[in-house]
């Protein structure tokens, strides 16, 4: 039997730990996560060009949104959730030690 996309995405657990997820965007952040499939459907875009995203995503995939917002710096702001904060600091802090460890050895 073949599965199709559609039939594995039916049963694929969907939300399995249901979190809001609210994202303010800079016109560049709008840009990117439009062209990100599993975004592009959520931001809304104001008259000037910036957008947001308001909706409720799965918290089991906070690690990866991590990634994601982290590489939109100042192009996004997370309003919630906390945990998705905390997550993009540890990022931003463990790649100032690394270009920190790295500068010293450079030195020597």
């Amino acid at each position: 039997m073949s599965l199709t996309l559609k039939g594995w995405l039916e049963t694929e657990p969907v939300n399995s730990q249901p979190i809001s997820l609210k994202v303010t965007l800079t016109h560049e952040g709008v840009r990117q996560c439009k062209g990100v499939p599993w975004l592009e459907n959520h931001v809304k875009v104001a008259r000037d060009g910036n957008g947001y995203i308001d909706t409720i995503t799965d918290g089991n995939e906070l690690n990866y949104m991590a990634s994601f917002f982290y590489t939109l710096g100042a192009h996004a702001f997370i309003e919630e959730p906390q945990e998705l904060i905390e997550k993009i600091c540890y990022h931003a802090e463990e790649t100032l030690r690394h270009y920190k460890n790295e500068a010293g050895t450079k030195d020597e």
